[in-house]
């Protein structure tokens, strides 16, 4: 990991505090892609992803907008009570899981809460390549939408359509209206809550529009309390050992007890980050990382919280 230090810290919205960071000695930040995220360890080794929402030709700086949340397990709570301008913090070089790109004719961009930080950055990038692009950013209440006292200041603000509906569902975005049948080249890019996300891309596939060309990202993480943990036993092709899964541990906390080395992160099945391949065995996907056909393939298991449906699953580890 590497330093880096808070040099604004603004609240910017009801719950949102906006955070700009920059080198501690005034140098060139690694470049970033748009739609990427930094990992924070926002102390006591609790270690977060945040989305970088400034223009991506910048190098100087990486700013990230922080929601409080109401289910928080100590990331954004010790970022909005424990981190203050000066403070040095470690993180981790920028990471992209959301394969942005910018060579469609029309790229449209959907956002909704916090998921306007990753749109941000598209948006940016979009409008410095001359691409054609428009993006919707939907909120309940103004106060409590990220940027809004900025985000008339955009260069691009003329491609931004805001859809706010003040608890009148009568001025909900009309999906019907923008998402008309695609050209060849056209994608969607969208961030925000589930049920928001899958009502466009419900509505897109209706109109017409390929699964490739529909593209989202996930903060949350999805409900699995209504699905049933079992027992079940992991098999290491490369190490040879056998290691059980109790009903109350995730498969990654059994690997990690038992001293495997893995990679992980955001523990929510959301970063990818201890993404492994399935030699053999059915696994329940319970992650937002895999896409729907990824998941069908069942080639590839994410331990921090899929399961076997099978009493064993071979892993490539």
């Amino acid at each position: 990991m590497q330093e880096i230090r808070v040099s604004q810290k603004i609240k910017i919205a009801g719950q949102i505090y906006y955070f700009e960071l920059t080198d501690p000695n005034g140098g060139i930040l690694p470049a970033f892609s748009p739609g990427s995220h930094i990992d924070v360890d926002t102390g006591e080794g609790v270690i977060r992803q945040y989305s970088l929402c400034n223009d991506p030709a910048e190098q100087h700086r990486y700013c990230i907008a922080v929601l409080l949340s109401e289910v928080s397990r100590g990331g954004s709570k010790r970022m909005h009570e424990n981190i203050h301008i000066g403070d040095i913090l470690q993180i981790n070089v920028p990471r992209n899981m959301f394969n942005f790109s910018p060579d469609s004719d029309h790229t449209i961009l959907f956002a909704a809460g916090i998921g306007i930080t990753p749109i941000l950055s598209m948006a940016w990038a979009l409008y410095n390549s001359g691409n054609k692009f428009s993006l919707h950013y939907c909120g309940r209440k103004s106060e409590n939408m990220a940027f809004m006292s900025t985000i008339h200041n955009l260069p691009f603000f003329d491609n931004i359509t805001l859809h706010i509906t003040e608890g009148d569902i009568n001025k909900r975005i009309n999906l019907r209206n923008i998402l008309t049948p695609s050209m060849p080249e056209n994608r969607i890019f969208m961030c925000g809550p589930e049920s928001f996300m899958n009502d466009i891309s419900q509505m897109a596939k209706m109109s017409g529009w390929q699964e490739g060309k529909i593209h989202r990202e996930d903060f949350a993480r999805v409900d699995h309390s209504h699905i049933s943990s079992n027992s079940f036993t992991l098999y290491l092709a490369r190490s040879g050992l056998a290691i059980e899964v109790n009903e109350n541990e995730s498969a990654l906390e059994a690997l990690l007890r038992e001293g495997i080395d893995m990679n992980f992160s955001c523990e929510q099945g959301i970063c990818g980050s201890c993404l492994t391949t399935i030699i053999e065995g059915e696994a329940i996907h319970n992650d937002a990382y895999l896409t729907a056909k990824e998941k069908s393939e069942n080639k590839s298991f994410l331990p921090c919280c899929s399961r076997a449906k099978s009493l064993k699953l071979i892993l490539d580890l």
